[in-house]
């Protein structure tokens, strides 16, 4: 067992920070918090153990609701990478991802598409061996045939296809059900919605009825509107936007908020690579695709928090998700990158910290196991150099990060 003082815990719910907190920690999970100084000194003696003195602040470990870990996130599109490189080093490059996300402090995350479902295997590998992230994953993600992510496998047609694609799925041990529904950034698709209302109505009643949850791709105001009307558990993107122009629907906003749906808003995918390529790529060696790409991911900078805003004021949630491995967002940075773009949007510290831990873990389900630090919890979590309250960025100067009472990094 291990005890740490920390100057400050923020314990992934909306209460007040404790201030001198010390939490006694094993391989087994949280055992003790002690807001009182003189109560956790008896405890250390009961143990037999010395309380880590230390100038860190404690945050459970980060929750990432949206990556892919077969793809490089380095600006390479997805299809053009299949064709690079073999299957066999995409699987090393989807362990590589969820090391790098852990190393980064990210203690758990939900994998919403992979290549052959590629993530199940470095899943199995994590949960058996015990050394990397907790993995939630969604397989092949459903799409009509051409449409957004074929080239992962997840093609499927008319009812009677996606029914038994998301059967056959959760007998090759799928966590949750993702699915398409509006087009997205493949190459050489159709930009029509995947599927038809009935269909996506099918997808959920076929998800729920073998107890899984399901989430959907939602990345335009009409087909968004449309996965709203089914009745999925998530949004992937779930943007209020037309032609590059934000959508103040109201009427849509409250209905997911009734419905209890949560959107994972993935704000870092739209700016990753003002962080990285962009600024490490000589704007001479650009080609007219980066130009293309530069000047959009500028325009992100202002639209997408500007669309969360007007959501959050609807009283919509979002929880923590990065896009992680597409396009230009590294799994090194997106969850830091994230959580500064919803501080753009508007949100305080203490809300998006609620949002990347204990939110998330209640949106995904897992909240009985992660998400918040609490006794009989996991112990997943951050210290911090700097207070994430007062600074967002203080998520970039991690000290250090126990998954599952282990020092991992």
């Amino acid at each position: 067992m291990e005890a740490v003082r920390v100057k400050k815990l923020y314990d992934g719910t909306m209460e007040k920070p404790v201030d001198n907190a010390t939490i006694f920690f094993d391989t087994e999970g949280v055992r003790e918090i002690c807001a009182s100084t003189e109560e956790a000194g008896r405890l250390a003696e009961k143990y037999r153990i010395t309380i880590q003195e230390t100038e860190t602040f404690m945050t459970p470990g980060l929750i990432d609701a949206h990556v892919h870990l077969t793809l490089p996130g380095d600006g390479t599109a997805g299809e053009d990478q299949l064709r690079q490189i073999a299957a066999e080093e995409i699987q090393m490059l989807a362990l590589d991802n969820a090391m790098t996300a852990l190393r980064c402090g990210v203690t758990t995350l939900r994998d919403v598409g992979s290549y052959q479902g590629m993530a199940l295997h470095v899943r199995n590998y994590c949960r058996r061996t015990k050394k990397g992230p907790d993995i939630l994953v969604g397989g092949m993600p459903l799409t009509s045939t051409n449409g957004h992510c074929h080239y992962m496998g997840g093609e499927a047609d008319g009812i009677l296809e996606i029914r038994k694609m998301i059967r056959s799925q959760m007998k090759s041990g799928i966590d949750f059900v993702k699915l398409m529904a509006t087009a997205g950034g493949t190459k050489g698709i159709s930009q029509a919605d995947p599927f038809s209302l009935e269909e996506l109505c099918e997808a959920v009643e076929e998800s729920h009825r073998l107890g899984l949850k399901i989430t959907m791709h939602a990345s335009r105001i009409n087909g968004l509107r449309k996965a709203v009307h089914s009745g999925p558990d998530g949004l992937e993107h779930c943007q209020f936007t037309d032609g590059g122009q934000i959508v103040k629907d109201q009427a849509l906003a409250e209905e997911i908020c009734r419905r209890n749906i949560y959107p994972c808003h993935t704000l870092a995918v739209n700016v990753a690579g003002l962080y990285s390529y962009f600024k490490e790529k000589p704007q001479e060696l650009w080609s007219l695709q980066d130009q293309k790409d530069f000047e959009w991911q500028e325009r992100c900078l202002e639209l997408m928090p500007a669309q969360l805003a007007f959501q959050l004021k609807c009283g919509v949630p979002t929880i923590g998700g990065s896009d992680a491995g597409w396009k230009f967002t590294l799994f090194q940075n997106a969850m830091q990158i994230s959580m500064e773009m919803m501080e753009q949007a508007g949100m305080n510290g203490r809300d998006i910290i609620y949002s990347c831990t204990g939110l998330c873990a209640k949106a995904l389900g897992i909240e009985n196991q992660t998400g918040t630090i609490k006794e009989g919890l996991q112990a997943d979590f951050l210290l911090l150099r700097e207070d994430p309250g007062e600074d967002i960025k203080a998520f970039y100067k991690i000290e250090k990060i126990y998954k599952n009472g282990v020092w991992v990094h």
